[in-house]
């Protein structure tokens, strides 16, 4: 999926409803979305778990769930990493850190209705 530059959906329904987004590196796997620019979305979850796991988000400069019931978010654990080298904005999306996961927030600017 390199060539996705935006990730986009309607969460349609009632809230609580189950839809949710995955998108899930494990035990050393590779999720490439590393030209998807924006996430303007329902819940979407990303998760990196495992050594040398990586979802690869290396061009997100703006992630905002629209959910009004959820909120998505980016769980990194035991050496899985997300790379978000220039993601600036976040609205309604939690960061998780469990054990040893690798996550570079440095870049974010804006940061709503989140939590770590």
């Amino acid at each position: 999926m390199t060539g996705a530059t935006q990730i986009s959906y309607n969460y349609w329904g009632l809230i609580g409803d189950g839809y949710i987004l995955y998108l899930q590196a494990l035990d050393g796997g590779l999720v490439d979305l590393s030209g998807v620019q924006q996430i303007t979305s329902g819940v979407t979850q990303v998760l990196a778990d495992g050594s040398n796991s990586i979802v690869d988000l290396s061009s997100l400069t703006s992630w905002v769930d629209n959910d009004p019931g959820d909120t998505s978010a980016i769980t990194v654990s035991h050496g899985g990493t997300v790379l978000i080298p220039h993601l600036q904005d976040l609205y309604a999306v939690d960061l998780n850190f469990n054990g040893d996961g690798n996550l570079d927030t440095s870049s974010l600017k804006t940061w709503k209705n989140s939590n770590i």
